[in-house]
């Protein structure tokens, strides 16, 4: 009983790390692509994707990886970082 408690907390623990890690990752990825300007080369899994080669700005990335762009044509759907694939333009 007690064995299966600390099991299951130690569990916990490691998830709750793997969270933070991510999230910090994100925050960085954030600050790295903030207001560059970025282009759009796939979207996957979307109904109405954005087209490639569309031009865009990042606003930010959120806690779950996905990046937020003001696109030029005037959307704003977000790219998922590691599924879409795309640039960013200097």
């Amino acid at each position: 009983m007690v064995s299966d408690i600390i099991s299951i907390f130690t569990s916990v623990t490691k998830h709750i790390e793997q969270m933070e890690r991510r999230t910090e990752y994100y925050r960085e990825l954030s600050t790295e692509l903030k207001h560059k300007r970025i282009r759009c080369i796939e979207m996957k899994d979307d109904p109405h994707p954005i087209e490639s080669g569309s031009l865009g700005t990042v606003v930010y990335v959120d806690d779950m990886g996905t990046i937020h762009i003001k696109w030029d044509n005037g959307r704003t759907l977000g790219l998922i970082h590691g599924m879409d694939r795309y640039e960013i333009v200097e």
